[in-house]
């Protein structure tokens, strides 16, 4: 019913060492390429709608150089009361995210694309999760980790940052990481691939 991936040339569109791991802990032999793409930024409109279409984007930027292979593209964003919350440009508004943050409890929204021969299949996930009343000592001390570059919302939750939190609430824990696995291996099984063969 369900054939095996080991002969599929597998593209993840990402240079995130963690989302690599997760790959790797399915079995999955891939190479990490970064996506040709330039973010739109949000203004206005529907979010959800948004980081579907920058997965997609990231996808679709390498089909063309990979036309046979399976292209994984992903991407994440934080939102605090309809407030999307991107990377941080610096120290400083990772400092500002963080107060924002902290003792509330923020969504995670992912969007995960996989491309494979002319076929595109778009889903989303998300996660909710509540930050400790931190001190300024504690948020301080963690800015120091520099976790938060290139982290939307200013942590990095498979480091330190796991720590800054007293509750998360999803279905899947890779949806913190930005790598829904349940999406993931169901959009592969939809496409009649297994990654258990």
């Amino acid at each position: 019913m369900f054939q095996s991936l080991a002969k599929e040339q597998i593209i993840l569109a990402s240079t995130a060492k963690w989302r690599g791991q997760i790959l790797k802990q399915l079995n999955l032999n891939h190479r990490m390429l970064p996506p040709r793409y330039t973010e739109p930024s949000f203004k206005d409109g529907n979010l959800e709608s948004y980081v579907q279409e920058l997965a997609t984007g990231k996808a679709a930027s390498l089909e063309r150089d990979f036309p046979n292979a399976l292209i994984i593209g992903c991407d994440q964003m934080a939102v605090l009361e309809h407030e999307p919350m991107g990377k941080p440009k610096d120290i400083v508004e990772a400092r500002e995210q963080l107060h924002l943050l902290k003792g509330r409890t923020h969504r995670l929204v992912n969007g995960l694309t996989v491309i494979y021969k002319g076929k595109s299949i778009t889903r989303l996930d998300e996660a909710y999760l509540t930050m400790r009343d931190l001190s300024e000592e504690e948020i301080e001390s963690y800015l120091k980790t520099e976790e938060f570059k290139g982290s939307c919302g200013s942590y990095k939750y498979e480091g330190l940052g796991a720590s800054l939190f007293s509750e998360v609430t999803c279905k899947d824990p890779h949806s913190i990481t930005g790598l829904p696995v349940s999406l993931l291996i169901g959009i592969l099984r939809d496409l009649g691939f297994s990654n258990l063969l």
